[in-house]
C-alpha cells in the first residue's frame, strides 16, 4: 500500500512540477522577437545587393532561415500591426495607443500555463504607446498574466516626451535591452526599434535608409551578445521582422508614409535564428505576420485558439 501511495505522489510530482521546458521536444528555451518598424522590402530583402542589411543577409542568414513573403493583411499602422505579431489576430485599432487589444497576448497565455513571474517576459519598445499591448480589454484576461514592459519615455507617453508621443531613441532601447537580459533574464521577449518608421527630422530617403542601417546593426549586436552569454546562447530563438512597410513608389506619398492595402505596406520578411531552425534556408512560401505568434506558441506549448493563423511548418522542419 505505501509503494502505491508513493509510486502515485511520484507520477503527481512529474505532472505538475516538471516544467514544460524540460517535456518540450525543442532545444529552444527563450524566444526573442525583434521589430524593425517600418521597412519597405524593397528597402531590406528586396534589395538584391541587401545594402543596408549587410549584417543580416552576409553574418546572420547563413546561420537562420529566411522567409521572403510575409504579409500583414490586416491594418497596417503601428499599433494594429504590432497587436497582430503578439496576438495572432488582426484588428483595427486606434494608433495613438488609447486601445488595449481585443485578444490577450502570446505573452499572457504563457505566462498563466507556466505560472512563470511576470519579469521572464518583456515588452521592450522605443514608441511609448505600444506599451498598451501588455494588456487587453478582454474581460477574462485584463489585469491579469502581465508582462514586464519598458517602453519609450514614461510608458504609454501619452502626455510625456516628444510631441505628447513618448517615443525614445533605438540607441536608448538597445541599453534597456542589454540591462534588462542581463538583470532579470527574460525567456520571452519583443523589441521594436522605431527609427526606420520615423527616420530623422528632415524625412529624407538618406535618413530613411540610414535608420535601416542603424537597425541592422542592433540586431547583429544582439545576436553576438545572445551567443556570448552562457544563459542564452545555444539556447536561443530570435525572430527579426518588421509590423509593416511602406507605400510603394508613386503611390500615397510614397515611402514618406503607409497603412494601406499595397505591396509595399504589406510586404515585410521574416529572418530566425535558433538551435531548432534550419540553417542557410530561404522560403518563398507566403506567410503572414500572424503566423508568427502562432508558430512561437507552438514551441511553447501554447494555443491561441479561433487565431486564423497558422504553424510556419520550415521552422520546424530540423
Amino acid at each position: 500500500m505505501k509503494q502505491t501511495i508513493l509510486g502515485f505522489l511520484s507520477v503527481w510530482f512529474i505532472l505538475h512540477f516538471i516544467s514544460w521546458t524540460q517535456l518540450s521536444p525543442f532545444k529552444t528555451e527563450n524566444h526573442i522577437m525583434v521589430v524593425i518598424d517600418g521597412v519597405r522590402f524593397s528597402e531590406s530583402w528586396g534589395d538584391e545587393g541587401h545594402s543596408n542589411i549587410p549584417n543580416q543577409s552576409q553574418l546572420m542568414a547563413p546561420e537562420g532561415i529566411l522567409f521572403t513573403r510575409v504579409f500583414n493583411k490586416g491594418l497596417t499602422r503601428t499599433i494594429s500591426s504590432h497587436a497582430a505579431l503578439m496576438t495572432g489576430f488582426y484588428e483595427e485599432l486606434e494608433n495613438s495607443g488609447r486601445e488595449y487589444p481585443g485578444h490577450p497576448s502570446i505573452f499572457q497565455r504563457w505566462l498563466k500555463k507556466t505560472r512563470t513571474p511576470g519579469d521572464k517576459a518583456w515588452y521592450i519598445a522605443s514608441k511609448g504607446k505600444l506599451a498598451v499591448l501588455a494588456d487587453t480589454k478582454d474581460e477574462n484576461w485584463k489585469g491579469q498574466f502581465l508582462p514586464s514592459q519598458n517602453c519609450g519615455i514614461g510608458g504609454l507617453g501619452l502626455d510625456a516626451g516628444l510631441g505628447g508621443k513618448g517615443y525614445r531613441s533605438d540607441a536608448e532601447t538597445w541599453e534597456q535591452i542589454r540591462f534588462i537580459l542581463k538583470e532579470h533574464r527574460p525567456r520571452l521577449m519583443l523589441v521594436n526599434f522605431k527609427d526606420a518608421d520615423t527616420f530623422g527630422p528632415n524625412k529624407t530617403w538618406e535618413e530613411y535608409l540610414e535608420a535601416i542601417r542603424q537597425s541592422d546593426e542592433y540586431v547583429y549586436k544582439l545576436w553576438q551578445w545572445i551567443q556570448s552569454d552562457d544563459f542564452y546562447s545555444k539556447k536561443t530563438a530570435l525572430y527579426i521582422t518588421s509590423d509593416h512597410g511602406r507605400h510603394l513608389d508613386n503611390h500615397e506619398e510614397g515611402f514618406l508614409s503607409h497603412g494601406d492595402d499595397c505591396e509595399g505596406c504589406q510586404h515585410v520578411s521574416l529572418l530566425a535564428l535558433g538551435p531548432d531552425f534550419p540553417k542557410g534556408m530561404i522560403i518563398t512560401e507566403k506567410y503572414e505576420t500572424i503566423d508568427i505568434p502562432l508558430t512561437i506558441g507552438r514551441m511553447l506549448g501554447v494555443d491561441i485558439p479561433g487565431s486564423p493563423g497558422q504553424i510556419m511548418r520550415p521552422l520546424l522542419s530540423d
